[in-house]
């Protein structure tokens, strides 16, 4: 009983560490695909 009380609080810790790591790659890629826009801008600029 016990047992399974811990390693449910360690599956919820797990599952919140994957939620923001999921936010932060996401995040990663907006500000990526930010940068390859204005990369592909400023290249069309300069063409």
């Amino acid at each position: 009983m016990v047992l399974e009380h811990g390693l449910g609080r360690e599956q919820r810790q797990l599952n919140g560490q994957a939620q923001a790591t999921d936010r932060l790659s996401h995040g990663h890629w907006k500000a990526r695909s930010v940068v390859d826009r204005a990369a592909q801008l400023s290249e069309n600029r300069f063409a």
